[in-house]
């Protein structure tokens, strides 16, 4: 696989960079060392040295590659390293070696166009020479792959230094915060019409440069407390070390800040200020003398920080940044710290920590800076580039669970950290963006309506700030909008969860409060978040134009769809809506819109097919609703049987997932294939058998009643949700009673049950039953389940292309969470074909910008790049990469009217009316 060989490579060529172990001893740096000496006994030991660094990359490749083979791992070290040393006698030593790389890479990746840095998609020179035959047609998928290995706003800085012919112009970062647009000239031009973003989950919506620009911050008494809870839980590093490290750049940054500008106070101001002790001074010089030897640094965090908690670290980094303050401007330990320590204009826009970069790598690459000062700002380097490689999901294990536990976790934690207002970072960075016509952040629930409305107020004030400060203008007495702006919503969405309380199931305890029953508290949740949601969209008309939609994401197999049935009806209730347009022309209740993710991670085919069926047809999806990801509409079956040709799965899983295809296939074909009917029969009657002990009154019909019955709103309630059933409340208990003495009865007595569809429900809150529906079972994917897989995908492609549903496709994650290899691989070509009259209807998003390291502009011109890979003309790609753009916007839930002056207008009132 093509990706996973790109991935071995990066993973080595980056390693100098990003690697802890590289951080606490540089073993390059060492052997080139040995090898400049002309002692017999000393060429022995660059020996040692290479079969160590060798030991130690496999075992950091191992860790986190597919590995293919070690001799290729050792090839890949002789090629990019080793070889290098040899050749290229000007490097006397490794951070000369680590320069050349960053500006071979800059010379074949990166470019600029109208002012703006930009990939270099086509041919280079120096390609060949730095990544060989990954750089022929396979250019853009390397491309994407180092964006997730290491952060690319250094090789761009490189770029500009390179490129500005010895000229010292910091304004080249203008507008520039660590992004490279990935469209070439022609593709800019379709862009510029505007593109929507309507998958984006808020927590990771702050690119990587934007939280470490955070992190950089002076830590002060003020902002100490939020470096608390620094956790990364199962990464290889600990995370008090870490945390350790990050904090010590931050002081490393600022002593580097004042070399560069020729105040550095160990020559001169600690002399100076009568304040500043001896011990202070060494202090400070102790940690920038272990710093630049990372072993020295870690052994002194163990020794004077190992058994203590986080607390103990951050006051160890307030009073050395006590101490450092005495050297800087009054009231400079603010935001913009490195522009006001550099001097620079305030009206440069980029995150203050590209001024630093810019400074950094203007010293970093001049061979005739002082070597100690290099090797800080290389350790600087290697720091931040590990967090981002932990906090970036490369793709190198399949599935939401890795996602979630490995890096979105991560990167949420790091773009709340050191930050006072988180809306307002993740809504102006979004917006840099200046294709962004529309965007929906999507955000979970609070539990309480207080804390719902305080969250959207918030989300409402920090809106308001960003368009005053970057989209207004005053002259004189006079303000007015300078352009366009782009409008903003909420899509809120429940997180689906596992039943925590299953070992509690069991009718015999006569309990009917519907808490008690299989996802029956779960369920109360969900209708409690979506009863405050619906009350507060309808108190206000405004309000409503940017609550617009709800959804339910999270891990796809936690949650059955059957439990969200109740809570999607309430959502669309249509006696909630009011009718008519009042006395103001906006004076309405907008819809809300719904979508859902559904086959983005699934243990079986059938699963994800079943699950997007199962969210249109009993989740009130109208036209214009969109599932999210729906990865398995386009996934080749025959692949994915290669790839998992036996699986484990619960048996509920199995039998609903043959029961739903049972019941389509009947339903679509009058006369489908009578041996494969059969199979599915003998499938369903075997786990039926497992699950229900006897499969007496069973039949396949009344086994597909009892799944579909999960889904019936009416049914559920009047069984189990007395208080839904209001004048029937009496007749459900009864019910209830009645079920209970057939069904629990027989249990207890091990009696043979003769079952029906009411007793098929029941089941599935019964703990005897729950236990062996919940049982996995191995088993082996046959020829039979490809013939299944590959007609229900047609039906469903056709049944969704009938009505009208979207599909939310998100290259980037779903490339790097399923079964895909690459983007051409994407299961956007299968559902929308540039020469097909029954397309779905597709948009393309991002879904979560710093786990992915992208935007969704460069989404789409990964799609586009993929269109040519299919072998589809550049003008026929262009047309249809605007027909997608288009379908974005028309597709988003935020469909206002008013001019952008009565948006400015109404949404300053609507903030008054909540204050």
């Amino acid at each position: 696989m093509i990706n996973d060989s790109i991935n071995r490579f990066l993973g080595v060529l980056c390693y100098p960079f990003s690697s802890m172990e590289m951080f606490r001893e540089d073993l390059i740096q060492k052997y080139i060392e040995s090898i400049n000496e002309n002692k017999a006994e000393v060429k022995i030991d660059s020996k040692k040295i290479k079969e160590q660094l060798k030991k130690a990359l496999i075992k950091y490749v191992r860790k986190n590659y597919n590995i293919y083979s070690y001799d290729e791992i050792y090839l890949y070290l002789e090629k990019c390293y080793f070889y290098e040393i040899l050749e290229r006698r000007d490097c006397k030593n490794a951070i000369d070696l680590y320069c050349y790389i960053m500006e071979c890479m800059a010379t074949s990746l990166i470019s600029h166009r109208d002012g703006k840095i930009v990939f270099k998609y086509w041919k280079n020179e120096k390609d060949e020479e730095m990544f060989g035959g990954f750089a022929a047609h396979n250019k853009v998928a390397l491309f994407h792959n180092i964006n997730c290995h290491i952060p690319m706003d250094v090789i761009a800085i490189v770029y500009m230094l390179k490129n500005s012919r010895g000229k010292d112009d910091i304004s080249c970062l203008n507008y520039f915060y660590g992004n490279i647009d990935v469209s070439d000239q022609q593709l800019e031009r379709i862009l510029e019409k505007g593109v929507a973003e309507n998958h984006l989950h808020k927590g990771v919506s702050r690119s990587f440069s934007s939280s470490w620009d955070s992190l950089m911050e002076p830590i002060t008494a003020k902002n100490r407390d939020s470096f608390y809870g620094f956790e990364f839980g199962d990464t290889e590093e600990e995370d008090g070390w870490i945390l350790f490290c990050v904090l010590a750049c931050n002081i490393i940054r600022a002593y580097l800040m004042l070399e560069f500008i020729g105040r550095n106070p160990f020559e001169n101001c600690f002399k100076v200020n009568s304040n500043i002790t001896d011990n202070d001074e060494k202090e400070i010089h102790k940690l920038l003398e272990y710093f630049r030897e990372g072993n020295v640094l870690e052994r002194f965090y163990m020794q004077q920080f190992g058994e203590k908690d986080e607390k103990e670290i951050i006051a160890y980094y307030l009073d050395l940044w006590e101490k450092l303050a005495y050297f800087l401007p009054k009231n400079i330990l603010k935001e913009n710290f490195c522009k006001k320590v550099f001097g620079e204009s305030m009206n440069l826009h980029t995150f203050d920590e590209n001024v630093f970069l810019y400074r950094a790598l203007q010293v970093l690459l001049n061979k005739e800076a002082d070597f100690n000062i290099r090797q800080c700002i290389m350790q600087y380097l290697r720091i931040r580039n590990y967090l981002f490689r932990v906090s970036v999901q490369q793709k190198t294990i399949k599935g939401l669970d890795y996602f979630q536990q490995e890096h979105y976790r991560i990167s949420s934690h790091l773009g709340h950290m050191n930050v006072t207002d988180f809306w307002k970072n993740a809504i102006r960075e979004q917006l840099q963006n200046q294709n962004i016509h529309k965007i929906e952040f999507r955000t979970s629930f609070s539990d309480k309506s207080s804390e719902l409305k305080k969250d959207v107020i918030n989300f409402l004030k920090a809106y308001e700030d960003v368009l005053l400060e970057d989209y207004y203008q005053v002259d004189g007495k006079e303000g007015h909008l300078k352009c366009k702006i782009p409008q903003v919503g909420l899509v809120m969405h429940f997180l689906k969860r596992l039943d925590e309380t299953i070992p509690e199931k069991c009718f015999e305890n006569g309990r009917i409060d519907c808490t008690y029953f299989h996802f029956g508290r779960l369920q109360r949740y969900y209708q409690a978040q979506i009863d405050n949601f619906v009350k507060l969209r309808s108190e206000c008309s405004e309000l409503s134009k940017y609550l617009v939609g709800i959804d339910a994401a999270s891990l796809e197999n936690a949650t059955p769809l059957w439990v969200f049935a109740p809570i999607y009806e309430r959502a669309r209730d249509g006696c909630i809506d009011r009718i008519g347009r009042r006395q103001k022309e906006d004076a309405y209740i907008q819809s809300l819109g719904f979508t859902f993710h559904a086959g983005e991670d699934f243990r079986h085919i059938l699963s994800g097919l079943r699950r997007i069926d199962e969210a249109v047809e009993y989740l009130k999806f109208h036209a214009g609703d969109r599932i999210g990801h729906g990865i398995v509409l386009g996934v080749s079956a025959k692949e994915w049987k290669e790839k998992n040709p036996v699986i484990i799965i619960p048996q509920i899983e199995a039998l609903e997932n043959y029961l739903w295809a049972y019941d389509m296939l009947s339903k679509n074909y009058s006369n489908f294939h009578a041996t494969i009917l059969s199979y599915m029969e003998k499938k369903i009657f075997e786990l039926a058998k497992h699950i229900y002990g006897t499969i007496d009154g069973l039949s396949v019909e009344s086994l597909v009643q009892g799944y579909q019955r999960m889904f019936d709103v009416t049914g559920n309630e009047s069984i189990f949700f007395e208080e839904h059933v209001n004048s029937s409340v009496n007749e459900g208990k009864n019910k209830v009673q009645l079920l209970r003495r057939e069904f629990c009865d027989k249990i207890c007595a091990k009696e043979e049950i003769k079952w029906n569809v009411d007793l098929l429900v029941a089941a599935r809150h019964c703990k005897n039953f729950i236990r062996k529906m919940e049982f996995f079972i191995h088993y082996e994917i046959t020829d039979q389940d490809m013939v299944i897989i590959e007609e229900l995908q047609k039906i469903l492609l056709k049944k969704l292309g009938k009505k009208g549903i979207v599909i939310e496709v998100n290259p980037s994650s779903n490339t790097a969470i399923a079964d895909l290899d690459t983007f051409a691989q994407n299961q956007f070509y299968k559902v929308n074909d540039a020469y097909d009259t029954e397309n779905l209807i597709v948009c393309i998003n991002s879904d979560d910008p710093a786990v992915f390291n992208t935007n969704v502009s460069n989404e789409l011109a990964y799609i586009y790049y993929g269109m040519m890979e299919h072998n589809v003309s550049r003008e026929t790609a262009l047309h249809w990469i605007d027909r997608i753009r288009e379908n974005g916007i028309n597709s988003s839930f935020i469909h206002r009217q008013e001019s952008d002056e009565m948006i400015l207008k109404n949404l300053q009132q609507l903030i008054c009316m909540y204050k």
